[in-house]
């Protein structure tokens, strides 16, 4: 992360192997298996704009592929599939705000909250509350809603600083 007092920029990126075993049963009958491997890979950047001490709005952008090869199911004749590899690269953009407040302690920064929304070019709608006991402990809920579904996490985090 690149800080400046009016702007500043946050650059991260991940990878991952995949392997995935899937168990798929049709009808209360048919029961078929399948194995497949995979990658995954993103590169997100996010322009944050200091308005005030306590808002950050920011706007960002996420490239990102997946690759999983194709597979053959194993098990029930009767209902096996054939799926060809899936390969794709998205670039996703996003706007949103972050909310903050310290207090607590001597200097009034032992204890933050901080709320912070989304939305992105897929309609895509992101909602995390965090709360952090001097920037080191953090406990942060996040709500997702991508595509119709909704996701719920709730965790426990410790930052490290070198």
């Amino acid at each position: 992360m690149m800080r400046g007092n009016t702007l500043s920029l946050r650059t991260n990126g991940g990878f991952a192997f995949n392997k995935y075993s899937v168990s798929r049963n049709v009808a209360g009958v048919f029961n078929n298996d399948s194995t497949a491997n995979g990658q995954e890979w993103w590169v997100n950047n996010r322009l944050y704009l200091h308005a005030h001490k306590n808002i950050t709005p920011f706007v960002g952008h996420t490239v990102s592929g997946v690759k999983r090869d194709g597979f053959v199911e194993n098990g029930s004749v009767q209902s096996t599939r054939n799926v060809g590899e899936h390969n794709k690269t998205d670039n996703v953009g996003e706007v949103g705000v972050n909310i903050s407040h310290r207090f607590g302690g001597k200097k009034k920064d032992k204890f933050g909250v901080a709320l912070e929304a989304s939305v992105d070019t897929n309609t895509d709608a992101e909602f995390i509350a965090s709360v952090d006991y001097n920037q080191t402990i953090y406990l942060e809920g996040l709500h997702q809603i991508a595509d119709g579904i909704n996701n719920s996490q709730v965790a426990a985090k410790v930052k490290f600083r070198f």
